[in-house]
């Protein structure tokens, strides 16, 4: 039998199988001893034992690496998790806040059609005041919490930028996947904001750029995904 020796694979898989193995090693002399010559047995039998010994050997060494490494990769990310952890959230709660302004405001919409309305404010005032005569009581209102809103984006991009992040869990692929997603996402969202607060990239850019990113992304920010971030990254610092 080949023994996969997958690095993400759990240890007590990989003993189950060496333990397979090992029985099915034990099988093949005691299924052909019968028909072997006497005299032969002699030189055989010791030869199996010596092999059995030394598959037994380095497979237990192979076990005791693999825990040994899973026990250092995970007392170095724990490590790493308890400096990121707190502030990380920090960020993500302070990035909730400046949503909930926004959707919770005078205007009272989602992030998208929030964003969707900066921007045709941004590229036309005039224009969009003749279309959006109600809104010019609360546009001053309005322009601050965005404001705030890319603020909060500009610090979570440097957080990401500058800080070390944990590596997830290895026997959790699942998890490990989400969370990759979640901090892609957070970063190039944030990313683009500064682009654009930098006056780096025009109105019609920006705006193709946050199309493109919709469709390929397909994730409706709001304070509702920064709680299921929350969440998740409650469940990441867990499994440590």
């Amino acid at each position: 039998m080949i023994l996969n020796m997958n690095q993400n694979e759990d240890p007590e898989l990989l003993i189950r199988d060496i333990i397979v193995a090992l029985i099915d090693l034990i099988k093949w002399p005691l299924k052909y001893l019968p028909h072997i010559k006497k005299d032969l047995v002699v030189f055989i039998f010791p030869a199996f034992v010596a092999a059995f010994i030394s598959i037994a050997t380095v497979s237990f060494r192979a076990v005791v690496s693999k825990a040994l490494h899973r026990m250092s990769f995970h007392d170095e990310q724990y490590q790493i998790m308890q400096e990121f952890y707190p502030a990380f959230e920090m960020h993500l709660i302070r990035l909730k806040a400046a949503m909930s302004e926004i959707e919770n405001g005078s205007l009272c919409m989602n992030l998208r059609f929030a964003v969707r309305k900066y921007l045709e404010f941004e590229k036309d005032s005039e224009e969009y005041f003749l279309k959006n005569e109600k809104d010019i009581e609360i546009i001053e209102v309005f322009c601050a919490a965005m404001k705030d809103f890319m603020d909060r984006l500009t610090e979570m991009n440097h957080f990401l930028i500058t800080s070390m992040i944990p590596k997830p869990p290895l026997t959790h692929p699942f998890l490990k996947r989400k969370i990759h997603k979640m901090l892609a996402v957070l970063q190039y969202y944030a990313l683009m904001w500064e682009q654009y607060s930098m006056e780096e990239i025009d109105v019609e850019v920006f705006q193709k750029k946050m199309k493109d990113f919709n469709e390929y992304w397909k994730v409706d920010f709001g304070c509702a995904k920064i709680d299921e971030y929350l969440s998740l990254l409650e469940e990441w610092l867990l499994k440590f």
